[in-house]
């Protein structure tokens, strides 16, 4: 496909309101199939689910470049007000969900022309916006290699505020059996919980129904420390209501990856992934907290998913963030680097802007920028 000229608008889609987000799914779609860099987090089916608990306190946007269609690229933002909890107008990404990743959509062969049509959308904000913030982006991603090198042309601020490396398990080069602590510990586990229970894992990728599967899994994130905190979904009806759409909605589309352990036939540890692209991407955990001094969750990924029985739709999983994955760390030996991007405004006033910005937040602990280690 022939790269487009770099002066096509970017256009702000409002996401709210009857039968907005539904006006936009079919271009919205057709971009998710042809992206460079797939994300599931950032496909209509994810936003539309999780919009109306995520929009409760700050209305999302679909922020899009190729205007007329096709699009080049889109990512779903919002407007923030404060940086670090400094007064900060600036655009970032919508955060959907505690493992989503925003990476933005870009088609396949014009990520030169999405950045430069982003960065040139920015300059041209008013000058209250004072820069953008990309959240939980893919490091390796082709659409923010092509951003970050538009950004050195420019002579923009670009700096990586936070990085972090998520658990990857790459299915065609499986990790070898070590005689560590931790494996001791596993077979150990694995050993007692066999001997005081009958246990069985599944795992599920196929268009069977899967209303079963919910239910047993809202009731185990119910019963663990989610549901003591009221933080559950079963807790909550607006993430109640978003998870059985997204579900039901992947599921038709046999895109939801399922593994589950069981003992004496009730659920004690549940993982639920999405794939795209070839990769699974973990989107949420629950275990039975009677069964802690087992590390169900370290058993299941253990087991899984290289021990399936089942033809998997995937060649790579990628683990989230938080304590549901920190057992990932040992059993996963590859690593996904995720990191946050801020880019200041072009020219002289707006990089002196975003550089004693950065500085100040830097010099009080807030931030960590990695500057140069993008590449």
């Amino acid at each position: 496909m022939a790269t487009r000229q770099t002066d096509e608008p970017m256009t702000l889609h409002p996401l709210q309101g009857d039968g907005r987000i539904q006006a936009v799914a079919p271009e919205w779609r057709a971009l998710a199939q042809d992206a460079s860099d797939p994300n599931p987090f950032m496909e209509f089916d994810f936003v539309e689910a999780q919009l109306p608990a995520a929009a409760a306190k700050t209305p999302i946007y679909l922020l899009t470049a190729g205007e007329p269609k096709p699009w080049t690229g889109a990512i779903a933002v919002k407007l923030a007000q404060r940086f670090c909890d400094i007064p900060a107008r600036h655009v970032t990404t919508a955060q959907l969900s505690e493992n989503g990743l925003s990476t933005p959509l870009v088609r396949n062969g014009e990520e030169r022309t999405f950045a430069r049509t982003l960065l040139n959308w920015l300059d041209d904000t008013p000058n209250n916006i004072l820069f953008l913030h990309l959240r939980q982006q893919l490091a390796d991603a082709t659409a923010l290699r092509a951003l970050a090198e538009a950004c050195l042309e420019d002579g923009r601020m670009f700096e990586i505020t936070a990085s972090s490396h998520r658990p990857m398990l790459n299915l065609a080069n499986p990790p070898a059996k070590a005689n560590t602590p931790y494996q001791t510990r596993i077979e150990e586990n694995w050993r007692s919980l066999m001997a005081q229970h009958a246990v069985a894992y599944t795992d599920h990728n196929t268009n069977t129904d899967i209303r079963e599967r919910i239910e047993d899994f809202l009731e185990l994130e119910h019963a663990g420390w989610s549901g003591a905190l009221a933080q559950s979904h079963l807790s909550c009806p607006d993430r109640l209501m978003s998870f059985r759409k997204l579900m039901n909605s992947l599921h038709r589309q046999n895109r939801l990856y399922w593994r589950q352990l069981k003992a004496n036939g009730a659920p004690i540890a549940m993982a639920i992934d999405i794939t795209a692209g070839g990769r699974a991407y973990a989107f949420a955990t629950a275990e039975n907290p009677e069964f802690s001094q087992f590390a169900p969750q370290w058993l299941l990924a253990a087991k899984s998913p290289i021990q399936a029985n089942s033809q998997l739709p995937v060649h790579t999983f990628i683990g989230g963030v938080g304590h549901s994955y920190t057992h990932l760390a040992e059993t996963w030996p590859d690593r996904q680097h995720v990191v946050d991007l801020f880019i200041g405004k072009k020219g002289a006033l707006g990089g002196a802007a975003a550089r004693a910005f950065l500085a100040v937040n830097a010099a009080h602990g807030r931030i960590q920028p990695l500057a140069g280690q993008y590449f």
